[in-house]
Parts: structure tokens; sequence; C-alpha cells
């Protein structure tokens, strides 16, 4: 009958179960809205290769086609990851990849979707190593202060070396601050003739600029 979900229980609460996955990643990921339909592609396929059946330890999809799945290759939403350029498509000295987030699987094709923020399209690949499993918005915030040092290679299996680049202080001025903590921590003054001897050094570093 129309307007009555209730009659079909089973297929109602699927739906429910698929969108709250779909929002639960978007959510945890700090991903836009706008790629809700990624996210509950991703939800129905994991759904169908690891979720509960009435046969013990059979999946859905194991059910559906006969044969075992191999979940090794299922990665995680939102996964900051890099698409090899073939080199049809890039000149001499262009970048070897482009970064990108990871959104779905290609279906019944080996390969993944992948999210590219700056060009704001979606493409589909084989050939993409993955970071560590950072959320989107950890990397959006933290953007500006996480550098790849050394391009990482499209060759499958290598992995990303990340150094997390700050303002680095002059090194006199770390070294006389890390004596003057050494020695406040060695000697046996009181706070009070520490916190003054520390006052000291800072006149003394005013005065020379």
């Amino acid at each position: 009958m129309p307007y009555t979900p209730e009659q079909n229980g089973a297929a109602e609460r699927e739906n429910r179960t698929i969108v709250e996955a779909a929002r639960s990643i978007l959510h945890h990921k700090g991903f836009p809205l706008k790629l809700w339909a990624e996210a509950v592609n991703t939800a129905v396929y994991v759904l169908n290769r690891t979720g509960p059946t009435r046969e013990k330890e059979k999946t859905p999809i194991e059910l559906w086609s006969g044969s075992s799945f191999n979940v090794g290759y299922l990665r995680v939403f939102g996964t900051k990851c890099f698409v090899h350029v073939p080199k049809q498509r890039k000149q001499k000295l262009d970048p070897k990849s482009v970064a990108g987030f990871f959104v779905g699987y290609c279906g019944e094709k080996d390969g993944y979707r992948v999210w590219l923020k700056e060009h704001n399209n979606i493409i589909l690949s084989r050939d993409v190593i993955f970071e560590n499993e950072a959320p989107y918005s950890v990397i959006a915030q933290n953007g500006k202060s996480c550098s790849v040092v050394n391009e990482p290679s499209v060759d499958h299996g290598s992995e990303i070396e990340l150094i997390r680049s700050s303002d680095v202080p002059d090194s006199d001025v770390c070294q006389e601050i890390g004596e003057a903590s050494c020695d406040a921590i060695d000697s046996k003054e009181s706070p009070d003739e520490q916190e003054r001897n520390l006052r000291d050094i800072d006149a003394k570093e005013a005065s020379k600029v």
C-alpha cells in the first residue's frame, strides 16, 4: 500500500542502515555534503562485502556470487591519496601524481574513485598510493603546515614519507633558551631566584636588540 513503509520493514531497515553509515563517514571525515552519493555507494559496497547474513561466516556477496571475497584492498573513506598520471597525459617535467581523497570503488572494475578537491571532480584509477588514515578535516586544517618531501613514486607497494613543517626559531635563540632551562633545572635555586635569572636573560637579549 502507498505511504505505508511499515509493510516493508526489512527494506526500510536496510535503507536506514545505509543512510546512517553514509552520514557517519561524511561527518567523521569532514567532507562536504555534495559527496553524499559517493558515501552511499561506498557504504553499500562495504556492507555487501562485510555485512551479516543468516548463514554463519557468509557475507551477502558470497551468498550472491558463490565465491569468496578478499577485503585486503578496502580503504578508509576520505583517506588522502596520490593518483598516478600516465605519461600520455603529462609533459616531461610535470608531476607524476596528483593528490586527492579516496571516495569509493569502481564497482566491477579494479580501481578506486578519487576526489580531486582542487579540480572539483572525481576520477577513476587503479594506480593509487594511500597516506595514513587521517581525516580530511584534519588535513584541511593543517594543510599549510603539511608538506610532502620527495614526491612519492607511483609504484605499487611504495611508502610515502611525510614531514610536518613548522616555523623553526633561530638556532642562537634555541641554544640560549635550552641552556637557561637546563641551568634552572639543575640548580638548587628557589623558584623565585630562577625566575629572576630568566628575566635577566630576557633583559640582556632586549638590550642587544
